[in-house]
């Protein structure tokens, strides 16, 4: 069975960008997890600010193709988003260099973290950061 590893981003709506960072990250994140779980055969899922500290995200997904084309499979990505309200842009494609993608989603980690609670790294599936760098940016989930 072939799977793809693809890179994702995913912006908020701007009717949200009114919102404080910490609002839009706790009104965001669980309904994105939920959506890209209903795809997802592993999923890395890390929030970023733009320059203006609006929320957006982040990630890798794996997608199990059971014989469906990688146009099908983004097909159904973006489906996904097409009739929710809070999200915006949304983008995906094949990674082409992993260690590159890994980087630049990472770039911000220092900046993001509010507390325990609101960190960065939502999910690490992939397990692309070692122990101590979701010690330190990583929430901790029960499931």
């Amino acid at each position: 069975m072939a799977s793809q590893r693809y890179a994702f981003t995913v912006t908020l709506k701007p009717v949200l960008y009114k919102l404080e960072s910490e609002e839009q990250y706790d009104g965001t994140f669980n309904e994105l997890k939920r959506l890209l779980s209903q795809l997802a055969l592993k999923l890395t899922l890390i929030a970023e600010h733009t320059v203006g500290y609006c929320v957006h995200y982040h990630g890798i997904i794996t997608f199990t193709l059971h014989g469906h084309s990688k146009r099908d499979v983004k097909k159904r990505f973006y489906d996904l988003f097409r009739c929710q309200k809070l999200f915006g842009f949304v983008n995906i494609k094949a990674i082409e260099n992993e260690p590159g993608w890994v980087e630049y989603i990472s770039k911000s980690f220092e900046q993001f973290k509010f507390d325990a609670d609101r960190r960065p790294i939502i999910i690490d599936q992939h397990e692309i950061y070692d122990t101590n760098v979701r010690a330190d940016y990583a929430i901790q989930w029960d499931d």
